[in-house]
């Protein structure tokens, strides 16, 4: 099974602003950025740069590893994660 990040991040993101009782906008105001990129990322049709999540991190209060997170698919993204570091402990220079 293939993780789809973007959807994983978009998910996480949509129910932390729900729990700080924030509209996308409200949210986009404290960072500066447009609603409509908000709604992108939510939907996993845009993926945040990294400095981008850092500043959404920042304004929900958390660190930026809660939006990689998707416990439905947990098992299936520690596979994942063991395989990696398999091939790089091994050097493989394909990754």
């Amino acid at each position: 099974m293939t993780i789809d990040l973007n959807k994983v991040i978009g998910k996480n993101l949509n129910a932390l602003r729900k729990e700080r009782g924030l509209s996308q906008s409200q949210l986009a105001d404290k960072i500066d950025i447009s609603t409509e990129f908000i709604s992108r990322v939510e939907r996993g049709a845009s993926a945040p740069s990294l400095k981008s999540l850092k500043k959404i991190a920042d304004a929900l209060e958390v660190k930026m590893g809660v939006f990689f997170d998707d416990p439905e698919d947990m098992d299936s993204w520690n596979i994942e994660i063991e395989a990696l570091v398999i091939l790089m402990k091994r050097g493989d220079k394909s990754i």
